[in-house]
């Protein structure tokens, strides 16, 4: 058999083990009735409740939900809005936990392009997204019904649009970049680190480029224009 149709094959065994261990996971996991307090203050939050809202509130809309994540929680928001609209219809264990399985997954898409755009192989690119499979606490963030696997997510994807800008720097890829930042800065408070270390970078790619900090410093802002937005807007919300 040539070595090309080996590689191919490697690479099909290792995808459907992939699916096989997600499937399996989420088989095993979904719908574990278990719901720490975080998780549970997570979905009243999402249903527009205080955690000590009496028995058998009606559950109200986003702007209560944002209201009560203000004072109630140790997140900016956005995973409590998308979780408040995802359990709209549907409020079941399984439903709610694969919310975060949803940005599991993602992640491991991203990590997959980013192990491609590095590696320029297919081998690398399966390598990368299988990596979140081997850590016992991100498979854990994967079903908890917490905003951990969001910012797990926007990391991943976060570093793959940024060596897809800096490879080169146009004002789309800089768009989706800054876009992308913004997006997932709403996950969880940390993430303004990461987002601090794309800044770092852009700027240090900026002082290289051949137009100096004029032409290099427009770019830096494109990025972090939206990211400053969405700063703003959560600072607005949370502490305001």
């Amino acid at each position: 058999m040539p070595a090309s149709a080996i590689r191919i094959a490697a690479r099909g065994v290792a995808v459907a083990l992939m699916l096989a261990a997600l499937g399996l996971m989420a088989r095993n996991n979904l719908g574990f009735p278990g719901m720490w307090w975080d998780e549970a203050a997570q979905f009243w939050l999402s249903q527009g409740l205080s955690n000590y809202a009496p028995p058998q509130a009606s559950p109200q809309g986003v702007r209560e939900a944002l209201r009560f994540n203000r004072s109630e929680n140790l997140d900016p928001g956005g995973f409590t809005v998308l979780l408040h609209y995802w359990a709209r219809h549907d409020r079941s264990l399984e439903r709610l936990r694969s919310l975060p399985l949803l940005f599991f997954v993602m992640g491991m898409a991203g990590l997959g392009l980013l192990g491609w755009r590095l590696t320029r192989s297919a081998t690398g690119a399966v390598t990368a997204s299988a990596l979140p499979l081997l850590y016992p606490a991100a498979i854990y963030f994967g079903f908890e019904i917490r905003a951990y696997s969001m910012e797990m997510a926007g990391i991943a994807w976060g570093a793959f649009l940024m060596t897809y800008a800096l490879d080169k720097p146009t004002w789309p890829r800089l768009a989706a970049l800054g876009l992308a930042g913004a997006v997932f800065l709403t996950s969880r408070y940390s993430y303004v680190f990461f987002v601090a270390a794309l800044g770092a970078a852009i700027g240090w790619t900026a002082a290289r480029h051949p137009g100096g900090w004029t032409a290099g410093g427009r770019r830096l802002f494109g990025v972090l224009l939206p990211v400053m937005v969405a700063g703003a807007v959560i600072a607005w919300g949370a502490f305001l």
